[in-house]
């Protein structure tokens, strides 16, 4: 399989990402849901997801993992086409992938040929402005894989160009499970993101695949 030079990089790496504690307010959306999860990583997330659902990923090691627990892989850079018919999942997850592609907005448009009409794409990136990297966790610096740095209304105007309409935002504060004070996630969900964006580490956004009819209807997407 022919690579580019980004993929490259990872192709022997084994991802080693924890379960973020905010996935819970995610998996409600997932259960009994055809799901392609691109950058599946050692399969932490797909395993939560339905039947007929799909991972994709370049590393041989995560590839691996993977069908060790009898998951369902792909092996795939995506930064290129992906190698499916269009209109095939019900959902796509990409769990801190985007912001390490050589082109987000190419991997929307291909999410969008391969969501059902009114699927959902859920998207999980760090949250760039947040005290977490004022403090030392440098976002380039520190993960040298990191390409673009993409906030909240970036990826929502990127969601827009590609078809999609903003849903909902989910946030994931830092430590809370390590303190035992997940109530406060619970708490936070309810507060517009930007009276909390300085104390979240990461972020989940919601976009639904808006059907032919609805843009027609709208004359514009949003």
């Amino acid at each position: 399989m022919e690579m580019s030079e980004t993929a490259e990089s990872y192709k022997h790496q084994l991802c080693g990402m924890e379960i973020f504690p905010s996935f819970k307010y995610i998996l409600p959306y997932m259960r009994g849901r055809k799901v392609l999860d691109l950058g599946c990583g050692e399969g932490r997330y797909l395993e939560y997801f339905g039947d007929g659902s799909v991972g994709m990923d370049v590393a041989g090691p995560n590839l691996k993992s993977c069908e060790e627990k009898g998951l369902k892989v792909v092996e795939r850079d995506l930064n290129r086409d992906l190698p499916f018919s269009g209109e095939r999942f019900e959902i796509i997850f990409l769990s801190h992938i985007i912001e390490h592609l050589d082109s987000p907005i190419q991997i929307l448009r291909e999410s969008y040929r391969l969501l059902e009409p009114g699927g959902l794409i859920i998207i999980g990136v760090p949250n760039t402005g947040g005290l977490a990297r004022l403090l030392g966790d440098h976002y380039f610096n520190d993960h040298e894989g990191h390409l673009y740095a993409l906030s909240f209304e970036n990826i929502k105007v990127l969601l827009g160009k590609t078809g999609f309409r903003f849903k909902k935002i989910y946030v994931n504060l830092p430590l809370v499970k390590r303190c035992r004070l997940l109530f406060l996630m619970d708490l936070v969900q309810r507060v517009p993101f930007r009276f909390v964006s300085w104390v979240v580490d990461a972020i989940w956004v919601i976009g639904e695949k808006v059907r032919e009819s609805d843009e027609g209807e709208s004359g514009h997407l949003h």
